[in-house]
């Protein structure tokens, strides 16, 4: 949470949030709301400005670009009224978003939400490739604990094994 904080800051921003996906009991793909952090102009807000869980069907046009690897960018007075992402967000105050996919191990594994409630804001080239490097440094983080844990599995095995030959 303090990485969202200090990108969220240093951009100046409103909102970061970091959504993972995952697979309910119906196999369908869904985003989890994981992490956020709310600059002091939103702090007051509602909690209902956020989405816990979106799933992917409802963020359809989003998602491909997503699936893709490209981030997807929207300045919400420009998109259509039924656009699902006008409802989950738009309708709620944030004026522009970015989207960037967090791959892990070459699979789509969430998102970073970036969020600007004050202004309509075409994302600079600069800050693209802010949030990108981000996102990189997440799935670089999440797969080196990923690993970590599976190293902790296999030295378990190898003690349960040791003590059954003995």
């Amino acid at each position: 949470s303090n990485s969202l904080s200090i990108i969220g800051t240093s951009v100046e921003i409103d909102r970061v949030c970091f959504y993972e996906k995952q697979i309910d009991k119906n196999d369908s793909s869904k985003i989890v709301l994981h992490s956020e952090w709310k600059s002091v102009l939103v702090k007051d807000v509602e909690d209902d400005l956020v989405p816990k869980s979106l799933f992917l069907s409802q963020i359809e046009t989003a998602a491909k670009r997503l699936a893709s690897r490209l981030p997807y960018e929207a300045i919400f007075a420009d998109l259509d009224e039924d656009n699902p992402l006008k409802m989950f967000m738009g309708q709620k105050g944030v004026k522009s978003i970015m989207i960037v996919p967090v791959f892990v191990n070459d699979q789509f594994h969430g998102i970073l939400n970036f969020k600007d409630c004050q202004d309509e804001r075409r994302w600079s080239p600069d800050e693209q490739s802010l949030f990108k490097s981000f996102a990189n440094s997440i799935a670089s983080a999440i797969e080196r604990n990923e690993t970590a844990n599976a190293i902790l599995d296999s030295n378990k095995q190898l003690k349960l094994f040791k003590g059954l030959i003995k």
